[in-house]
């Protein structure tokens, strides 16, 4: 989880430099609104990975359960790496998929990562609501609660 999170860190400030080097129309192309809604989900995406990798390690610190927290920092750090690197390919265009620039790497080891921290498939990526050593709100709706609506409000199943 770690080595996707700092993937995704290093394509993410590699697309931010790139931004404001890049012109176009005679304006960097970090003026465009495009470009900052790409660079605020990266960022967005990139601090909750962090986040849920910090929580992990700091119920191991404590000494308490992590293994579901460990499956979900996993998860959820390779699919940020190769969503933040993929945006980051597109940022840079088609240097994005040029050896000159490192996002071409990045993009290529993130997915290597999504491979190797374990498939999004697996039991635990599937069971961690049951597993998991924090408390969920009893207003929290699942699944099971919500079945007509397969548990996302506003969509019923046809």
């Amino acid at each position: 989880a770690p080595q996707a999170l700092g993937l995704a860190q290093a394509a993410f400030e590699d697309s931010v430099r790139y931004s404001k080097e890049r012109q176009q129309f005679r304006k960097p192309i970090s003026s465009f609104q495009t470009i900052q809604n790409y660079l605020a989900d990266m960022a967005t995406e990139i601090d909750a990975a962090r986040l849920l990798l910090y929580r992990a390690c700091a119920l191991k610190d404590a000494g308490r359960p992590f293994s579901a927290e460990a499956a979900m920092a996993k998860l959820y750090c390779s699919e940020i790496a190769s969503r933040v690197t993929n945006l980051a390919v597109q940022i840079h265009g088609g240097y994005g998929y040029s050896k000159e620039y490192d996002v071409e790497r990045y993009f290529r080891d993130a997915k290597v990562t999504e491979i190797y921290e374990g498939t999004p498939r697996s039991p635990w990526a599937r069971q961690w609501p049951r597993r998991s050593s924090a408390r969920r709100s009893p207003s929290v709706r699942t699944a099971g609660s919500c079945s007509r609506t397969g548990g996302w409000p506003g969509r019923t199943l046809t």
